[in-house]
């Protein structure tokens, strides 16, 4: 009887555990396009999202943990048979959920049908496409996004690391020579809000060595406060100068910034005089480290920008 007791406070206890309730299915739909069609199963699954397809497992020290708070609420003379039972139910009870072979059915059936599967771009729900389709959708936003460019990737790495060896950067030279990455990587998001669900191009640095090279140059950068006279410390004072500058007006627009960073003329860039661009003294820059031409990097850079 107490045995019994003991696990029912325990399993009672475990659910407390789930602090976030889970999204019912169907909450955010699955996007088929070109005709998809999915077995109930697997959009059961998929139109969970992302965040809630798996139910995330409950590791045996949480477990654990709440044995102890069990059984701190019985009485004294109890308590360490109740925790002791509490532990052994944890031993010899406990399954763990694993999500990771459903997640693997679900693969196998997308591989094997030809079918691609995705993230949309704002509701953060699946999209589920032809193998076809997705080559198209990705081509076309690759053709929009980027330029063919002459620059050699592992030459423009060679250069990286003679500038960081003469400048007695070892440490820095020693992560970008044995980084085996040469590329920037684009992957993929779906665009679902808009006609035709068009595929945003998303391009990172993750595991590349352009990241430490980087990291570096940030850690350098944040000293600095340039003079930007298109900077807003929020989207307020823009609302601000549109009231003033058309008082009465009540219709809304959108603004689809095209043009992002990558969009800098990178020849003109490198030719710039730093201390124009930030109006500090040399001395400032001396004081800051701030000793790295990227011009020497890469004399040719690449000639690739990228659109929101």
């Amino acid at each position: 009887m107490a045995e019994s007791t003991s696990e029912f406070l325990f399993c009672k206890g475990r659910q407390g555990l789930q602090g976030t309730p889970k999204r019912q299915v169907g909450d955010v739909p699955v996007i088929r396009l070109g005709g998809t069609v999915l077995p109930p199963e697997v959009e059961k699954v998929l139109s969970r999202g992302p965040k809630y397809s798996v139910e995330a497992p409950i590791t045996k020290h949480e477990l654990l943990a709440t044995a102890h708070s069990i059984a701190d609420k019985v009485h004294a003379e109890e308590r360490e048979r109740c925790r002791q039972e509490c532990v052994e139910t944890v031993q010899s009870g406990y399954k763990k959920k694993d999500g990771t072979r459903m997640m693997r059915r679900i693969a196998g059936y997308m591989k094997e049908s030809g079918h691609a599967l995705m993230l949309a771009d704002k509701d953060g729900s699946f999209v589920v496409m032809p193998q076809g389709l997705f080559g198209d959708k990705a081509l076309a936003a690759v053709k929009k996004n980027f330029r063919i460019s002459d620059v050699k990737p592992p030459k423009a790495k060679q250069k990286a690391v003679a500038l960081l060896e003469d400048l007695k950067l070892d440490w820095i030279r020693r992560e970008v020579k044995n980084n085996k990455v040469h590329a920037l990587t684009v992957f993929f998001s779906a665009k679902s809000h808009k006609v035709d669900c068009p595929f945003r191009a998303i391009v990172t640095e993750r595991g590349t060595w352009q990241a430490t090279v980087s990291r570096y140059l940030q850690r350098q950068l944040t000293g600095l406060a340039p003079e930007d006279p298109y900077k807003i410390a929020s989207s307020d004072r823009l609302v601000g100068l549109l009231q003033d500058s058309i008082p009465g007006a009540n219709s809304g627009f959108s603004v689809d910034i095209e043009e992002l960073f990558y969009s800098i003329p990178h020849e003109d860039l490198f030719k710039a005089d730093l201390q124009d661009l930030i109006h500090i003294s040399q001395a400032e820059i001396t004081r800051l480290g701030l000793r790295f031409n990227c011009k020497k990097i890469c004399s040719s850079p690449p000639r690739w920008h990228m659109y929101g």
